[in-house]
């Protein structure tokens, strides 16, 4: 999410925050991508990397 500064203000972060807690794409997104991270089985990908 971008705020649009560097130093937002602490009622720029706090709608920020709510946003992201209640927007329900955004809820999907995360849970999305939490199950492709979930199922990446990353030192299984670096040893096939390395071994070949």
């Amino acid at each position: 999410m971008d705020l649009g500064t560097a130093t937002p203000s602490p009622e720029a972060v706090a709608e920020a925050v709510r946003t992201l807690l209640t927007d329900e794409e955004i809820r999907a997104n995360v849970r999305r991508i939490a199950e492709v991270y979930a199922a990446h089985d990353a030192v299984d990908r670096i040893e096939r990397l390395i071994t070949g």
